[in-house]
C-alpha cells in the first residue's frame, strides 16, 4: 500500500523546476537528480545548495557517504528524473562524511 504524506504534498510546488527545488530545500530534503547531456549521463545525490531560474546546484556525495569537493550544477533542461524523501537518500544522509 502506498502512503502519501499530505504535509509534504502541500508544501511541494510543482509549478516549475525552480519552485520545486526551492520547496524541497525549504523542507530540508536531499534529492537525487538524474540528468543527461549529449556527452554523458549524470547521477547526483545530495543537499540542494543553490537554485535559480535555469539550474540547481547539488552538494553531491558518493556511495560511501563522502561529500565531494565540487558540487554539481545541473541545468533544468537536462533533468530526466528527480527523487526525494526516498529510502536511499534518507539513509545515506545519516552517514555523510566531510
Amino acid at each position: 500500500m502506498i502512503k502519501f504524506n499530505q504535509k509534504i504534498i502541500s508544501n511541494t510546488s510543482l509549478k516549475n523546476f525552480e519552485s520545486l527545488f526551492k520547496s524541497l530545500k525549504k523542507q530540508n530534503f536531499h534529492c537525487i537528480v538524474e540528468s543527461s547531456t549529449k556527452k554523458k549521463n549524470i547521477f547526483s545525490i545530495g543537499e540542494i545548495l543553490e537554485i535559480n531560474e535555469k539550474s540547481v546546484v547539488i552538494k553531491n556525495y558518493d556511495a560511501t557517504g563522502k561529500i565531494e569537493k565540487i558540487s554539481d550544477k545541473i541545468l533544468f533542461k537536462n533533468i530526466n528524473f528527480i527523487t526525494f524523501n526516498d529510502l536511499y537518500s534518507l539513509t545515506f544522509r545519516k552517514y555523510l562524511k566531510e
